[in-house]
């Protein structure tokens, strides 16, 4: 199921599309997606959309070895300090979610060091509050993600790095490495290759055909002709 505000072209026939408004209304988000805050305002999505109880969210630059097994809990790590939720299923009635739901423009992450926490709840009395879109990376994201999962006890279900994200987001470009083979970058027990899209999209160049983005790009492609 591809959740959209509007009807996306090429999709392929075996994929439904739903209605994203009937998940989160636009003008909840409005904001982040004129400001071109794409990932912030997909966070925000997906904990409600997961608060509908509409399944598993899996970002669309995720390539699936295998099929996603469903569970009640389904997140895994990126690294060895950070959460990832490209990946993402939560109880629609747990703790764990009702803190992502929290999230919102206003929000003060309590991870953060105590004087910036004080300095953001002061800042209403002189000034607008700090903008969700202005706080630091992943803070809707990863950082979240990571936060509560540690705060509700549950961190210990998260995957391991293999599961989900075989490639870290800082060797991106093995994937257009000719030299490199797609068997190469996962694990025996890997279901999703995560393509982390922003990391991609500062190359210019299109994939080598050798390349394992190549490789998963021709598939479906039809045949040349003779």
């Amino acid at each position: 199921m591809l959740h959209s505000y509007e009807p996306p072209a090429d999709v392929p026939a075996c994929i439904d599309v739903a209605d994203a408004e009937d998940v989160l209304p636009r003008k909840a988000i409005g904001h982040l997606l004129g400001g071109r805050h794409f990932a912030l305002a997909s966070d925000l999505f997906r904990y409600e959309m997961l608060a509908h109880s509409l399944g598993v969210w899996v970002d669309t630059d995720c390539y699936c070895i295998r099929p996603v097994q469903d569970a009640d809990y389904l997140f895994g790590w990126e690294d060895d300090k950070l959460i990832n939720g490209a990946v993402l299923k939560l109880p629609s009635s747990s703790s764990f979610l009702a803190d992502l739901r929290a999230i919102r423009e206003g929000f003060i992450p309590p991870w953060a060091p105590l004087r910036k926490r004080i300095g953001w709840r002061l800042r209403p009395l002189y000034s607008d509050p700090k903008p969700l879109a202005e706080m630091p990376w992943g803070t809707a994201g990863p950082l979240a993600l990571t936060h509560y999962a540690k705060h509700s006890g549950i961190a210990h279900l998260a995957q391991p790095v293999s599961r989900f994200y075989p490639v870290h987001w800082s060797r991106t470009k093995s994937l257009l490495d000719p030299a490199v083979r797609l068997q190469d970058l996962v694990a025996p027990d890997t279901v999703v290759l995560h393509l982390y899209n922003e990391v991609l999209r500062r190359t210019e160049a299109a994939p080598h055909p050798s390349s394992p983005l190549g490789a998963i790009l021709a598939e479906g492609q039809p045949e040349p002709t003779p």
